[in-house]
């Protein structure tokens, strides 16, 4: 795999960072002390996704109920992971809550626009 397997994940990781920093930063409604946690948990199922979808060559239209599957089973996770949090910390939640919601969004746009563009692309 190249690094431009791997481009939306830096993207996506770098924003997210940069979201969360300013999220903490704006006041102390929105600070959240783990909110690296929720950074890594995106990052280690993107690379999971980018793993499993790409681990051997197929037809491009067979990514496209890869990639619904994909994304239904990251929602999934998600909320089971959310779920887990509101469990453990009750009082913080809402601030992590934020952070989590933000995360997703942004790897979950730049993840669906890579792999979009993965089977449109043309292949020899």
């Amino acid at each position: 795999m190249s690094l431009k397997t791997f481009k939306a994940l830096i993207i996506s990781l770098l924003l997210s960072l940069g979201g969360s920093m300013l999220l903490n930063m704006i006041s102390s409604g929105t600070y959240s002390k783990f909110w690296y946690v929720s950074l890594l948990f995106h990052s280690g199922i993107s690379i999971l996704l980018i793993l499993l979808l790409f681990r051997k060559a197929g037809d491009p239209k067979d990514y496209t109920f890869k990639i619904m599957f994909a994304s239904m089973g990251r929602l999934l996770l998600c909320m089971i992971c959310l779920l887990v949090y509101k469990v453990c910390d009750k009082d913080n939640f809402t601030q992590f809550a934020l952070h989590f919601g933000l995360h997703y969004i942004l790897f979950t746009v730049f993840e669906m626009a890579s792999l979009l563009k993965f089977i449109k692309a043309p292949k020899s």
